[in-house]
């Protein structure tokens, strides 16, 4: 809950930033930013709900963000700015994370080309190596690879257990639908109108109702 509360607390503030870097293509941009062709200036806009988890970090402001906040302020500076744990304790106990120290903090690669799928590239101060933070969907050790969108839930488990999908729940409509049809034809013709038929055998007049097979003579 309380880093929900920081997270909206930092979401609710208002971003002062300077004049946009110019420009006169997308390479003159760094951090992901992209040259706006009419204005000339680098554009920066991340949508950072595609990422899977939004874990907050201490950067160069006073509260906490997100990596991906942190990335759009380092567009916005077209300079790097540090990316430091977070931790709620020791937050508290500093009351800023400006104050927060890291002796190797992570920081921007300043080419996020690096990565496929709007990955957020990463690398440690100093060093060349690089890693990337995978926006939803994507994997791998450059988000390489787009994972299938996953299906909709289209089955359900009843109580005793069994499975019960699509293709069954319709076989099981159509079998009842026959079997109640073939009740009700079997119900109706089972017992048909009596069929009266008379015989005059030797003077005597008999009547023979089919149905109950009784016979009634007349002398």
């Amino acid at each position: 809950m309380e880093i929900i509360g920081v997270a909206l607390f930092w979401l609710a503030l208002e971003f002062a930033t300077g004049s946009a870097a110019p420009c006169n293509s997308d390479s003159d941009c760094k951090f992901g930013g992209e040259c706006d062709p009419v204005r000339k200036e680098c554009s920066c806009v991340f949508y950072c709900g595609k990422y899977k988890s939004q874990e907050l970090i201490c950067s160069w402001r006073r509260y906490p963000m997100t990596k991906c906040q942190a990335l759009s302020d380092a567009c916005e500076k077209q300079e790097n700015v540090d990316i430091k744990p977070y931790v709620w304790e020791e937050y508290l106990r500093l009351r800023s994370c400006k104050r927060v120290e890291s002796t190797l903090p992570d920081e921007f690669c300043p080419d996020q080309g690096y990565c496929n799928g709007n990955g957020i590239c990463i690398q440690k101060r100093g060093l060349t190596r690089r890693y990337c933070r995978c926006a939803y969907q994507f994997v791998g050790e450059r988000c390489q690879i787009k994972l299938s969108p996953e299906p909709k839930a289209v089955s359900r488990q009843d109580h005793s257990g069994l499975i019960i999908g699509p293709i069954p729940m319709t076989a099981l409509l159509i079998v009842s639908i026959t079997i109640l049809t073939t009740s009700v034809f079997y119900i109706r013709h089972r017992s048909p109108k009596p069929i009266k038929a008379e015989e005059t055998i030797a003077g005597s007049t008999t009547t023979i109702e089919t149905t109950h097979v009784k016979i009634i003579q007349h002398v």
